[in-house]
């Protein structure tokens, strides 16, 4: 017969300090692995964090650093005063928007990556012999994918109209190659002008049109159309619908019987067309008709994978193109929707990753603006990874896309966007301006060359000209510039 051992003091004392020692090795390793996490995923985000006094302490140590274009053209700098440092913007308003600026708050560039300008990777030694000397260190420069020439163009020729903006990028990485906004103001001047800018309840200056202008899309919504068209019909959408235009159609809401005079372009009737055609010429009443026949549930899930009610994963602040078609949606609104009116919105920047998408297979690429961060004197500090966003649209569907963006160069309303030295593929559109009654935006967004092999040299642009309808071509006319600077010229 057993009997109950009961366990001494010291056994049960031993086994208290066993499990004391256990949660402690536990509290510990808990520790070590939040430290671990935190030193190599959070600590950027606390260090950028305007919350953090550092900051400003680094600011009376550290002489700013550059911004620079690809190139290594200097954007921005700093120079030394006698009670600390100016900030210098050498292009003035070329880049305001994009670059932001430093004074009465930050903006752009200047803000999202503040941490590395007043960071200092120089040797130990030099920091010693400027400070030594009573002299600022110098901070990192930031590197932008900014290309100078591209910039000058876009915003050279957006100045002679009343505004827009214009996006280019790589499909290939996401670099942002140029980002031009108009009205714009000189950062240099950004004390003199910040009451006048914030007491001017109309000015708009401060915002980057090119991120966060909200516009309505015009015709270059026939690409999400398009786009949930080909789902909903497949290959056999060129038969699903033919359309006898007559150059306009006159739209009634039923609920007010108010009536709505929609041209085609210049009133052209257009005859009996089809898919091809109708994208090609951009037919509006094919567009209204097509309208009526989609299914809503694809319409709305095709114009979401376009970006459309979503967020676009950009450093600088942007916002993403709205799409307000429900079950409650009357006629009226169906039909604007289908010719980019009404309460449809996109910015340049999404209809230029929407081209993207389609230029690169399906796949857009994380919209990058900073490629690397160097010491003052050159030596590489780190860069910023290239990498894959969201996939948009299957090959088969970015192929289908990319014949229709086509044909608008080759045979529709792009044709003075051909060229012997590429093919361009887009879509262009013209759509309401708001603020201006009477008047309307042009748009363009598209791609070049459309048949590049891989590897080879490829750029999206994308343009907005408020009040540029009334300029027949305005926003292609900036397109093609851009795209001769960087495939001919180069």
């Amino acid at each position: 017969m057993k009997k109950n051992r009961e366990k001494s003091p010291k056994q049960r004392m031993n086994r208290d300090i066993l499990i004391v020692t256990y949660i402690f090795v536990l509290i510990f390793v808990a520790i070590a692995a939040y430290y671990i996490y935190y030193v190599n995923v959070r600590s950027e985000e606390y260090i950028a964090s305007t919350y953090n006094t550092r900051q400003d302490l680094q600011a009376e140590r550290v002489l700013r650093g550059d911004i620079l274009a690809r190139d290594g053209t200097v954007l921005v700098t700093s120079n030394e005063t006698g009670d600390g440092q100016e900030r210098i913007y050498p292009y003035g308003g070329m880049y305001a928007q994009v670059l932001g600026y430093y004074g009465h708050g930050k903006a752009g560039v200047e803000r999202v990556y503040n941490h590395y300008l007043w960071r200092c990777h120089v040797n130990m030694f030099e920091q010693i012999a400027h400070t030594a000397r009573g002299e600022l260190n110098e901070g990192d420069s930031v590197v932008t994918t900014l290309d100078p020439r591209l910039q000058e163009i876009a915003y050279d020729m957006l100045r002679q109209y009343d505004g827009g903006a214009v996006v280019a990028l790589d499909p290939a990485t996401g670099e942002i190659l140029c980002m031009a906004s108009w009205p714009s103001f000189d950062p240099n001047e950004i004390s003199l002008i910040w009451d006048e800018i914030n007491e001017d309840e109309t000015s708009s200056v401060l915002v980057n049109r090119a991120t966060s202008g909200y516009y309505m899309p015009g015709s270059t919504f026939k690409i999400v159309d398009a786009l949930a068209a080909y789902r909903q019909y497949g290959t056999g959408i060129e038969d699903a619908l033919y359309y006898d235009c007559e150059g306009a159609v006159t739209l009634q809401d039923a609920v007010t019987a108010e009536e709505l005079r929609v041209a085609c372009d210049s009133d052209i009737a257009h005859g009996t067309v089809n898919m091809r055609g109708a994208f090609a010429r951009s037919c509006n009443g094919y567009f209204i008709t097509l309208g009526s026949q989609l299914d809503l549930r694809t319409w709305r899930e095709t114009a979401e994978d376009l970006l459309y009610n979503g967020e676009i994963d950009f450093a600088l602040s942007n916002a993403s193109g709205r799409f307000t078609l429900d079950g409650e949606s009357g006629t009226w609104e169906t039909m604007l929707t289908a010719i980019g009116q009404g309460d449809t919105l996109v910015t340049p920047l999404q209809n230029a990753m929407i081209s993207a998408a389609v230029a690169n297979g399906g796949t857009v690429m994380r919209p990058v603006i900073v490629n690397e961060i160097r010491t003052s004197g050159g030596t590489h500090v780190r860069d910023f990874r290239h990498e894959e966003m969201a996939r948009l649209m299957t090959e088969d569907e970015a192929a289908f896309l990319r014949e229709l963006m086509t044909a608008v160069v080759n045979e529709g309303t792009a044709t003075n966007m051909q060229s012997p030295y590429y093919q361009a593929a887009g879509k262009t559109g013209t759509a309401q301006n708001t603020s201006a009654p009477g008047d309307s935006n042009a748009l363009f967004t598209g791609f070049a060359p459309a048949d590049a092999a891989p590897g080879e040299r490829q750029i999206v642009v994308s343009v907005v000209v408020e009040n540029g309808g009334r300029v027949h071509g305005s926003a292609t006319e900036i397109a093609s510039a851009i795209f001769d600077e960087w495939l001919v010229n180069r």
